[in-house]
C-alpha cells in the first residue's frame, strides 16, 4: 500500500505527552502550526491561532464569572468551530466541560442541566432563547458570541492537572434517564492517543466530526486532529442528512471519520461505484456489530481504505480485513 502525503508525515503520539493537560497539548500545536486550519465548520473555519485565542478569552470570561475551581459548565452551542474553541476554554480554565446537544429535546437538556449541578451556561446567540429557557434562577449565561474576538488573548496561566476531570458526557437514555460520566484530562487524551497512533493522524488529514460534541465519542474526532496539527470538520448529520455526506466528504477531502455502525451502514448504502472519494483512508465504526454484508458492500465501493471496528472490550478496536492499497 502507498501511504498518503499525509500519513507520511505522522509521528507518533508518545505515553509521555498522557502527563500534560489537553490546553497545553493544543497549545503546543498552536505554536507549531499556527497558520494551518485547524477547525472549517459550515459557517466559521479557524486556523490553530484563532481558536487558541478565542479559547483564552473565553476562558478568562469564565474565571471572571465563576473563578478557578472544578465545575460543570455547560456549552450550548452549533455544531461548528466555535464549540471547540469552547470546549479548550473550559478545560483551560480547570472546568468540566457538559456539552449540550441541540437537537435533543428541552426536557433532557434541562434534566443534563440539573443533573449535572452546571452554575453557567456558555451560548451563542442562536440558542440565547433556549438556553435561558434552561437556565434556573442559579445558573448564568454567558454569550461567547457578546464576548467578540481577540487575536491576542493570553492564557489563563492556571496549573490544571491531567487527572483533573475535564468532561461530563450523558448516555442516551434508552434503558432509562441519562446517565452522566465523567472523564478525567488523561482519559480523554489516552482515548485520542489510541485514535492518533492506529490511524496514523498526521497534520495533512482532514478529519470528519460527525457526533456531537455532547457524545463521548467525539473525543476521537476533536482530539485525534487538534492535538495532531490536523485539520476537523464538523458536519451536522441531523440538518444535513445522509444522502449530503459523501459529497460533503469528497469536496472536503476528508481522510479519516469515524461512524456509529447503523450511520455507516446508510453511508456505504448510499454510495455508488461513481461515488469519489479519492482521499478517504480510514474509517473506524462502533457502537454496533458490522455485519460481513456492510463489509462487502464497502469493499466493493471503496475498497482502498483501511476500516477499523471500534470494540470496547478492545483498546482501539481491531481491523476489519478489507484490502488496503
Amino acid at each position: 500500500m502507498t501511504r498518503s502525503v499525509a500519513e507520511s508525515s505522522f509521528v507518533e503520539f508518545l505515553r509521555s505527552d498522557l502527563h500534560e493537560p489537553i490546553g497545553a497539548l493544543f497549545e503546543r500545536q498552536a505554536a507549531r502550526h499556527p497558520d494551518r486550519l485547524a477547525v472549517k465548520g459550515a459557517r466559521r473555519s479557524f486556523t490553530y491561532a484563532e481558536p487558541d485565542a478565542s479559547a483564552n478569552l473565553l476562558a478568562h470570561a469564565i474565571l471572571a464569572r465563576r473563578g478557578s475551581g472544578s465545575e460543570p459548565i455547560a456549552l450550548l452551542l452549533e455544531h461548528d468551530a466555535p464549540v471547540l474553541a469552547a470546549i479548550l476554554a473550559v478545560v483551560k480554565a480547570g472546568k468540566i466541560y457538559v456539552g449540550l446537544d441541540a437537537h435533543h429535546p428541552t426536557a433532557r437538556l434541562r434534566g443534563v442541566v440539573e443533573d449535572s449541578g452546571t452554575p453557567l451556561i456558555v451560548c451563542d446567540d442562536t440558542h440565547l432563547a433556549r438556553a435561558r429557557e434552561l437556565a434556573s434562577t442559579s445558573c448564568e449565561l454567558l454569550e461567547m458570541t457578546a464576548l467578540g474576538e481577540s487575536a491576542s488573548a493570553p492564557p489563563p496561566g492556571l496549573r490544571v492537572s491531567a487527572r483533573a476531570p475535564a468532561c461530563i458526557s450523558y448516555t442516551s437514555g434508552s434503558t432509562g434517564d441519562a446517565k452522566g460520566v465523567v472523564g478525567d484530562q488523561c482519559a480523554i487524551t489516552h482515548r485520542a492517543m489510541v485514535f492518533i497512533n492506529g490511524a496514523r493522524i498526521a497534520p495533512g488529514d482532514r478529519l470528519a466530526l460527525l457526533e456531537s460534541v455532547a457524545v463521548g465519542g467525539s473525543f476521537r474526532g476533536i482530539f485525534g486532529a487538534l492535538l495532531t496539527g490536523a485539520s476537523v470538520l464538523p458536519f451536522d448529520l441531523r440538518a444535513e442528512g445522509i444522502d449530503a455526506l459523501a459529497p460533503w466528504f469528497s469536496r472536503e477531502q476528508i481522510t479519516i471519520c469515524s461512524f456509529a455502525a447503523s450511520v455507516f451502514r446508510h453511508f456505504a448504502g448510499g454510495l455508488s461505484e461513481s461515488s469519489a472519494l479519492p482521499a478517504l483512508r480510514y474509517l473506524g465504526v462502533g457502537r454496533e456489530a458490522v455485519s460481513r454484508g456492510d463489509v462487502d458492500l464497502y469493499r466493493a465501493r471503496c475498497a482502498w481504505v483501511r476500516l477499523r471496528q471500534r470494540d470496547g472490550r478492545r483498546r482501539g478496536g481491531h481491523d476489519v480485513r478489507v484490502h488496503d492499497r
